[in-house]
């Protein structure tokens, strides 16, 4: 029975846990076209994925996993923004972790190239459907893709360093699968706050009541 509670409370604990994770390019805007995006702006291309783990440390991701992708354009707030489990986006190999967390592999290609008008949000950009997005790695391919465009590829802006490793963060916990707000970390191990101990009369109290007790058993023994 303690072994069943004790998994129990484990497998809870598992789930509470749990998140999507995402992890995000921040580059500069080069040769655009797309109103609302400037060259030498800087930009944000942030993705969002979940394969049911709990942490960041040595995981896998897949195309079947990508939650979302948000691309945050200058510093005013204009942005970008589709739920990828409606409309799964082509990929190309996966986004792996080490087991200290630090980037072993970035996805070779993601985008979507069709998106049409009710599957995205945008504010703060006059984007016209279709929207691509994304990037995709192939030999003499430079920039490798449009970070975003719409008018089915006429309008758009791109960047030389979305394709380098080093140029993406380290995956992190995300409040939701499209929602790229940080969740708090877990308080460290070992921050137990102590109990309050018990003060002269109640530990005065607690031995009459356990001498009674005492007694009492010894009576019904005797009798």
């Amino acid at each position: 029975m303690k072994k069943l509670i004790a998994a129990t409370l484990l497998a809870a604990v598992s789930t509470a846990q749990a998140a999507p994770f995402a992890t995000t390019h921040n580059g500069t805007i080069t040769g655009s076209t797309l109103p609302g995006a400037t060259d030498g702006e800087p930009f944000r291309f942030t993705l969002i994925f979940d394969n049911g783990g709990t942490t960041a440390s040595g995981q896998t991701w897949s195309r079947g996993d990508l939650t979302c992708v948000i691309v945050r354009i200058g510093q005013a707030g204009a942005a970008f923004r589709q739920d990828l489990r409606v409309h799964t986006p082509e990929a190309l190999n996966t986004f792996a972790t080490l087991p200290d967390g630090s980037i072993h592999r970035i996805f070779s290609g993601v985008r979507n190239t069709a998106v049409q008008a009710g599957e995205y949000s945008a504010s703060g950009l006059a984007l016209e459907a279709p929207v691509g997005w994304g990037y995709w790695v192939t030999p003499g391919s430079n920039p490798p893709f449009a970070v975003l465009q719409d008018r089915g590829g006429q309008r758009g802006f791109a960047s030389n360093t979305i394709a380098f490793y080093a140029a993406w963060s380290p995956p992190v916990a995300v409040t939701g699968a499209c929602d790229d707000t940080p969740l708090p970390p877990p308080p460290p191990p070992g921050n137990a706050q102590p109990v309050p101990g018990l003060g002269l009369p109640a530990l005065a109290l607690l031995a009459v009541g356990a001498a009674a007790a005492g007694a009492r058993r010894l009576c019904r023994k005797n009798s």
